[in-house]
């Protein structure tokens, strides 16, 4: 419902001029629609006022019309997604968190009939975070109709009034079943889809459910989590057509998922490094140090976000990350000479001779590496790491056993990581 006259004067209002402007006057005049059901056609109609549907520009435009909205907001706070909007703030007296936000509330509907905007106070909702057992009711209106008070969904999460998450993991939970439906569906004994499909499914319907919000709902309780532990477990259960009686843990194993509650670490270490390394991240204060977080009484799901992340802080030293993107670092040079000379499809042999003798020519005075990981058909995954020094001191020869199950490619970066953890050892070696 963008009002297309408004729209015209707040591009004038950003300078836009020319041909630019007269192509989206243009673009948005005399459009039409009609509603399809079936086969059957309905009148074409007129489109009189918003943007067109499917068009890329469209947000943009409908982006340009309200971005000047929390201007006229000066007593609470704004989060603008594109048509999805909240005011939030907090405070110790209700009474005048509900003065300062139904004055916002006020602004924003005079800025709104200024701009041909209309707020629908069916969808919206006012809701009050407070762990107080007694509590004042919230009375907020718009255009003198009031704002519904319960739990509200925003940006499909559910927040309801204690922030126990109960009600978004049974929401999460029950749209996860109806896909675990779909996975049962296509996992029949005579005709099931591949371990690798089901695996794949999974992750596509069923675990990206899991990991929106994550981060955030991961402070629900024991019980709660526990719901989406066992919608995993059934899935997994499908994807290897497993007994009942198959533990947890070897079905994460064998297919390579891990146990929800480290991803859901995961993300959280993710969203940490993601604000700490951005200067002007608004989610900034969360990790900062506080007295609260020392001397508080939590449980392992009620942590602080900056506490349950800690630990990675401190195994990892982040002032040596550097600030190069990693898209601006120089890539290794790789000799690939011998590709041009012999064809892989040669005896091994040959191959091997070959190899040594072009290292023999051009890299005798390098340290040599080399790296292998081998994985035999009853799952068993082994590494070797050998260093081949030029100088006096030993060489190093290394291996290891790593999880059963795991893939080739995940044993090599492994035997990688062994030879990469061995080189400073060489290099102080050298050195004295």
């Amino acid at each position: 419902m963008v009002w297309r006259k408004g729209l015209l004067i707040k591009l004038k209002e950003f300078g836009i001029n020319g041909r630019m402007f007269d192509w989206i006057v243009d673009f948005t005049t005399d459009r039409t629609f009609q509603v399809r059901v079936g086969d059957t056609l309905s009148a074409i109609y007129t489109l009189e006022n918003g943007t067109n549907q499917g068009s890329m520009i469209s947000p943009e435009l409908f982006i340009s019309m309200i971005d000047d909205l929390p201007n006229d907001l000066q007593r609470a706070e704004t989060s603008l997604f594109t048509d999805d909007s909240s005011l939030y703030k907090g405070g110790r007296s209700i009474k005048l968190l509900q003065t300062a936000v139904q004055q916002d509330l006020d602004a924003l509907q005079q800025r709104c009939d200024k701009r041909g905007f209309k707020i629908s106070t069916e969808k919206t909702v006012a809701v009050l975070f407070s762990q107080a057992t007694q509590r004042l009711a919230i009375k907020l209106h718009i255009n003198g109709r009031p704002i519904k008070t319960e739990s509200a969904r925003f940006l499909g999460v559910v927040f309801d009034q204690h922030l126990t998450w109960n009600e978004h993991i049974d929401y999460t939970n029950s749209k996860c079943s109806k896909q675990l439906n779909l996975m049962r569906a296509i996992s029949r004994t005579r005709w099931r889809a591949t371990t690798k499909s089901l695996i794949t499914i999974y992750g596509t319907l069923i675990r990206s459910v899991f990991d929106y919000g994550a981060t955030a709902y991961d402070s629900a309780s024991t019980s709660q989590l526990q719901k989406l532990d066992r919608i995993q477990y059934s899935a997994l259960k499908l994807c290897c057509g497993a007994m009942t009686t198959t533990s947890a843990s070897a079905l994460q194993v064998k297919c390579g998922e891990a146990p929800l509650r480290l991803r859901r670490l995961q993300q959280q270490i993710k969203f940490a490094v993601k604000v700490k390394s951005t200067s002007s991240h608004i989610a900034k204060n969360v990790f900062d140090d506080h007295w609260t977080t020392h001397y508080g009484c939590f449980s392992d799901n009620n942590k602080p976000l900056a506490l349950k992340v800690n630990q990675f802080f401190e195994d990892v030293d982040m002032t040596n990350v550097g600030t190069t993107p990693p898209w601006l670092v120089a890539l290794p040079e790789v000799d690939r000479s011998l590709t041009l000379e012999v064809s892989k499809n040669e005896a091994p042999n040959i191959l091997a001779a070959l190899s040594l003798d072009k290292i023999d020519q051009m890299y005798s005075q390098y340290v040599q590496i080399y790296t292998h990981a081998s994985k035999v058909s009853s799952g068993r995954v082994g590494i070797g790491c050998y260093i081949r020094s030029f100088v006096s001191s030993p060489d190093i020869e290394m291996e290891a056993r790593l999880t059963d199950d795991v893939a080739v490619q995940t044993g090599e970066m492994a035997a990688i990581k062994m030879a990469l953890e061995n080189v400073r050892q060489l290099e102080q070696t050298t050195t004295h």
